[in-house]
């Protein structure tokens, strides 16, 4: 079952699920206790069908309307969900939260999110504080590759070739699988490094000035900016002189040999078997043209212009357009409003974005065959998935025939899984959740609360002062209390009960 991120919920999309079934954590152990003490105070609270409580925002249990049991308690502070089908989420906000999926083999910790989190991944463990970091390949064998840094100070792990490694920055050590290089060994950087990938090794001294690469196909050297040259067997050599002022290449490569240069500030050429060009005042003012495309820029950034394998115009920062590999983007008074279109094999995807206050998106099928081709039924094709945010205020999303609005979505971006689990619920004063099963309003974290699952039961509640409720999915039931029980009645096909001042009751 696929992890789903939706506002109310903490994170994952669930399946019909039995309200009074037990979360398994012990926190809602001792929640379900307190439930007990507070209807016992109280009277009676407002008992909904099917054995669902509702406190207002001291404590609530019921179905969520994604199927799951769900425990919440002090409004937003605390949450628990459990499909029955090894799906689980705890979280007491913001301070700490539990998302399991035993399915996916996943456990996922986060303690005052973005400060620390640690997540058990099949096997592999990924964990930071702060700016400690650390990534665990096996966590069965305690002899298995890993890494740990403080960054940027101190890195320490083990590599895939069994072989230890640690450094303190800027003083020394030595760096195994980092940025890309296979080991880094230093020693008061910048004054010296060696490094190597492959069998290609890098020196480095008073890094960048002088540095010199070998390898078998591979050799480099610069004293920056005076002097450097580079050459690779049978594809190229580069050198430059006074960097930027004189920059040169010689290419080799079949169909693309020829030369390019660039005398900086003045003026720079490339002259190759598949493409000319020319630039005045480098970079401002380009032209250049290949068997696949045409550029000009005129002056750069301000007006630039392709076309062939890209359609590109900008007239920038006021309006710009571009068309390239199935992705149309545009922008108007960059970069307040922007605009793309994505078009892949199994999707399509539409956004508009207004700095900062509005982002649109929309998700339907795809509107092209696998040949290219505009299918029939492209123009009336149905929308999988819409989301609309008007920052801070609301935000609203609709996957399939599931739809979330809420009042008010403080976050700037789209969509944050750990701002949904950990933050999202404490500055929702309202949320609405439509299921085809399923409607759900909620305000101010239970003050107000009215569901309707079909045509079979309903709940209304404004804690604390009158709550109703009615089932009749197995039998015909209807209840309605005033001051959580100060004044109560219930009905169940012909017997009657009331309640006055709490804990009198008769009839029945």
């Amino acid at each position: 079952m696929r992890l789903a991120r939706h506002e109310q919920s903490p994170g994952f999309k669930c399946v019909k699920g039995d309200a009074t079934r037990s979360s398994g954590e012990p926190s809602a152990c001792w929640l379900r206790l307190l439930s007990v003490l507070l209807l016992f105070a109280s009277g009676c609270a407002s008992v909904q069908p099917r054995g669902d409580v509702d406190v207002g925002f001291a404590f609530s249990r019921d179905t969520s309307p994604d199927g799951a049991a769900r425990c919440r308690a002090a409004g937003p502070l605390y949450e628990s969900q459990d499909t029955g089908t090894g799906q689980q989420f705890t979280g007491i906000r913001p301070f700490y939260s539990q998302t399991v999926d035993t399915a996916q083999d996943r456990r996922l910790h986060e303690v005052l999110w973005p400060v620390a989190s640690v997540k058990h991944f099949k096997g592999e463990t990924d964990w930071h504080f702060l700016l400690a970091y650390g990534h665990d390949f096996d966590n069965e064998d305690e002899a298995s590759r890993y890494r740990a840094m403080i960054f940027p100070l101190v890195y320490w792990g083990r590599d895939k070739e069994n072989e230890s490694y640690f450094s303190i920055f800027p003083l020394g050590g030595t760096l195994n699988e980092f940025v890309g290089r296979d080991r880094i060994i230093f020693a008061l950087f910048p004054l010296y490094a060696y490094s190597y990938v492959g069998n290609t090794e890098t020196w480095d001294y008073l890094w960048p000035i002088v540095s010199r690469t070998k390898g078998d196909d591979v050799s480099r050297f610069r004293v920056w900016p005076l002097y450097g040259k580079s050459v690779s067997d049978n594809k190229w050599t580069k050198q430059f002189v006074l960097w930027p002022i004189w920059n040169h290449a010689r290419y080799y490569y079949p169909g693309h040999e020829g030369t390019s240069y660039i005398l900086f500030p003045l003026f720079g050429r490339t002259h190759t078997k598949d493409q000319k060009g020319w630039m005045v005042v480098p970079p401002f003012f380009r032209w250049a043209k290949s068997e696949k495309r045409t550029m000009l820029n005129c002056p750069w950034p301000f007006i630039q212009y392709a076309s062939g394998d890209q359609e590109k115009l900008y007239i920038w920062p006021l309006w710009g357009r571009r068309d390239y590999q199935g992705i149309r983007s545009s922008f108007l008074l960059w970069p307040f409003v922007r605009t793309s279109h994505v078009e892949r094999s199994h999707e399509t995807r539409d956004r508009l974005a207004i700095f900062p206050f509005i982002h649109h998106e929309r998700v339907s099928a795809a509107r092209v065959t696998e040949t290219g081709e505009q299918t029939d039924k492209a123009a009336n094709v149905k929308a999988r998935a819409r989301y609309f945010k008007l920052w801070p205020l609301l935000s609203y999303r609709r996957e399939g025939d599931v739809s979330r609005f809420r009042l008010l979505a403080v976050w700037p971006e789209m969509q944050t899984p750990q701002i949904e689990r950990n933050w999202a619920p404490l500055w929702t004063l309202y949320s609405r959740v439509a299921t085809p099963e399923q409607l759900e309003h909620e305000l101010l974290w239970g003050l107000f609360r009215y569901r309707r699952e079909g045509t079979e039961s309903r709940h209304v509640s404004i804690f604390p002062l009158f709550s109703t409720s009615r089932c009749d999915a197995d039998a015909r039931r209807r209840r309605w209390s005033i001051l959580l029980g100060l004044l109560g009645h219930e009905q169940e096909d012909d017997r009657s009960t009331w309640r006055v001042l709490w804990f009198l009751k008769f009839g029945g």
